[in-house]
């Protein structure tokens, strides 16, 4: 009876433990087995090559790789520029009066400078009394009386072919009443020889007389056209003269900030070359420096927040140009270590790009240029992406997925966009529709056969 006791006593002991035994492989020696903390996980023992021993697929999730809306955050270094435009002396003169000093607000067309008017005004009077003798020398033309004109008078040379006509018309006769008298032996040979020779002398003049009229009437509208021609110069003249008396008041060209003043009251300066009378900081906008990896992420027209260091609030702008020209302008190989990049905060050699953003005008009364801080950008735009749990060995913009094809894994290369929201851009090496791994492609080799689990599939917002 007792020997019975025992034996069930025994038996009951030896199902409990086997119970347990059970319990604690199924629960946590199996599971601790599975997991890649385990010594022998990556061993020949471990449950991988246990598990392709047995000819069992590998369980994996995907996702479908997509079309999504993107929205990232990159970030610059920069500092507030300007334009610096110059208000320059162009007249001869001396400066008889300053308006402004360094620092002050001045707004276009304001008055800065005064250069004495006694050269630039008597340059001014010279070129109209030069307009006034330009435009009577062309009435000379006109009626036939130029001064330095002498062949180009047709009806002073008309006069004369006419006079030389009735010379030889007088002389003719002469001739014939001539000829009659020697005829008669009342007149000799020799008086009327001499009367032929100025006959012909009169008939070479007439010969001159007709080419000097013809050049004359051909000249007449080269003359005109000369003396109008000077009448153009010289009011050209008077308006660089006008134009020069004007400058002897120096305005501001645009609104701005008085950062540099080069001129004094009582200083003179000469017409040669042209001197700067100060220098203003227009416009305000603040330009970031971003790292090459964001090149054509930012568009102009994206919303960006901008941090100084003088403010202790962020400022909102656009951007409105992208420079999309990259240079090692703060570091680079020929430094002796590398610097930190801006925008980030990793060790490597600097390769940046810039892109101006505005600032509001009611902002840009209160700073000005110099000051120093760092933006956000909010890139968005439509592109392929994939999870970015499914992405690996991310290196230079590229990276590697697991494609699920014809119940394998297939190892394949991509080049990588921006990231947001959990999901990457995929600039190449996949297409729409495909199924990419993101769970359990980890352990995976070359041909191994997986089995997908019920797919996940995220929708975009």
């Amino acid at each position: 009876m007792q020997s019975g006791k025992a034996n069930a006593l025994v038996a009951c002991v030896v199902v409990a433990t086997i119970i347990v035994t059970a319990f604690s492989i199924w629960k946590v020696i199996i599971p601790g087995y599975r997991q890649e903390n385990n010594r022998t996980y990556a061993s020949r023992f471990g449950y991988p090559a246990f598990n392709r021993k047995l000819g069992r697929p590998f369980p994996v999730k995907c996702a479908l790789i997509e079309k999504r809306s993107l929205s990232g955050v990159e970030m610059g270094e920069g500092v507030l520029g300007c334009d610096h435009v110059v208000a320059s002396v162009v007249p001869e003169g001396m400066v008889v009066a300053v308006h402004v000093h360094e620092g002050d607000r001045v707004k276009k067309g304001q008055l800065l400078v005064e250069i004495d008017t006694t050269i630039p005004k008597a340059a001014f009077e010279r070129a109209q009394l030069s307009l006034k003798s330009a435009k009577a020398d062309l009435e000379r033309v006109k009626v036939g009386s130029p001064v330095s004109l002498t062949y180009e008078r047709p009806e002073k040379a008309a006069i004369r072919l006419e006079v030389t006509k009735r010379d030889i018309e007088l002389l003719r006769e002469e001739n014939e009443i001539r000829e009659t008298v020697i005829q008669a032996g009342l007149l000799s040979k020799l008086a009327y020889l001499d009367a032929r020779m100025k006959m012909a002398d009169l008939e070479g003049a007439l010969q001159a007389d007709t080419f000097n009229l013809s050049m004359a009437s051909r000249g007449r509208e080269d003359s005109i056209e000369i003396a109008e021609n000077r009448i153009a110069t010289v009011e050209q003249s008077v308006q660089v003269a006008a134009r020069m008396l004007q400058q002897c008041q120096i305005c501001a060209p645009a609104d701005g900030i008085v950062e540099r003043l080069l001129v004094h009251e009582g200083e003179y300066h000469g017409s040669q070359p042209v001197q700067p009378a100060c220098v203003i900081a227009a416009g305000l906008w603040f330009e970031a420096r971003l790292d090459q990896r964001s090149i054509g992420a930012i568009k102009v027209g994206d919303k960006t927040e901008i941090e100084l260091e003088a403010l202790q609030r962020p400022i909102t702008g656009r951007v409105t140009h992208v420079i999309s020209v990259v240079t090692f302008s703060n570091g680079g190989p020929d430094l002796q270590q590398p610097v930190r990049p801006l925008g980030t905060g990793a060790p490597e050699w600097p390769a940046t790009y810039r892109v101006q953003v505005d600032i509001p005008p009611d902002e840009a009364a209160k700073l000005g240029p110099g000051l120093t801080g760092f933006a956000r950008f909010f890139p968005e735009h439509f592109a392929l992406a994939a999870p970015q749990a499914a992405v690996i060995s991310v290196s230079g913009g590229r990276g590697m997925v697991h494609l699920l094809e014809g119940g394998k894994a297939v190892l394949r290369q991509v080049d990588l966009g921006i990231a947001a929201d959990g999901w990457i851009e995929i600039r190449s090496g996949v297409s729409e529709g495909e199924k990419v791994m993101i769970e359990g492609y980890q352990d995976l080799e070359e041909n191994d056969h997986v089995q997908e689990t019920p797919m996940v599939i995220a929708r975009p917002h």
